[in-house]
């Protein structure tokens, strides 16, 4: 969207969906790999703190790296 077109400045979400928009890879490929970046640091935290046992997958922090 043309920044002069909005009523309000951008905010960081905006300037960050619009550089997002802008990449030459497809647009649900990135929230892909940021949502896997995200899930696999929550498990490394996860791990480290010996909730789950190394190097098993829990469909709990699966689920909870959306958030």
């Amino acid at each position: 969207m043309n920044t002069q077109t909005r009523p309000y400045p951008p905010s960081w979400v905006d300037r960050f969906i619009d550089w997002i928009a802008s990449r030459p890879i497809p647009t649900w490929l990135t929230y892909l790999l940021i949502y896997f970046a995200s899930t696999l640091s929550l498990h490394m935290a996860v791990w480290i703190d010996g909730v789950t046992p190394l190097w098993e997958i829990d469909s709990l922090w699966v689920f909870n790296g959306i958030w």
